[in-house]
């Protein structure tokens, strides 16, 4: 198991939505960008900073991406192996990993709804929730009193 400093220089991707690696980068300093591709556009989702990690969802299923990351600014990350997660020595239980990896599901059909919708609120003809039977249980609350552009999720 071999984790690495790396440095990505601002505007320099880290990876792309689609993409087949797996390692998690934790950020050590600097910014990222993380965004996701709907409709042949990009959507920023959120920027990201130190202390901070990116790639979970690839790095714990083996999935591949499903969005791109940006150096926002200068970053150095520390770059993890998926092969971390088989090293006993860490006490991570063959259990613990299994729910982690639905959880991951579950989070990347979100990011999936989540990306509909906001795609919805520039074009309001667009269908939202075209992902929505991917999710075993999820419920999207709004409220005549909250703000415009915001989505909450139960």
């Amino acid at each position: 198991m071999k984790s690495r400093l790396v440095r990505f220089n601002e505007g320099e991707v880290i990876f792309e939505a689609g993409d087949s690696s797996r390692n998690i980068y934790i950020i050590r300093s600097g910014t990222v960008k993380v965004l996701i591709k709907k409709e042949k556009k990009y959507i920023p989702l959120i920027e990201l900073s130190k202390g901070q990690y990116v790639g979970e969802m690839s790095f714990l299923t083996g999935v591949k991406r499903s969005a791109t990351v940006i150096a926002e600014t200068s970053v150095l990350v520390t770059e993890v192996p998926p092969e971390v997660l088989e090293d006993e020595n860490l006490g991570l239980s063959s259990w613990a990993v299994s729910i982690e990896r639905v959880l991951v599901r579950r989070i990347r059909a979100t990011t999936e709804l989540l990306g509909d919708y906001l795609l919805s609120n520039e074009n309001p003809d667009a269908p939202i929730g075209r992902r929505a039977e991917d999710l075993q249980s999820l419920e999207i609350n709004t409220n005549k009193n909250d703000r415009p552009g915001r989505l909450y999720l139960k």
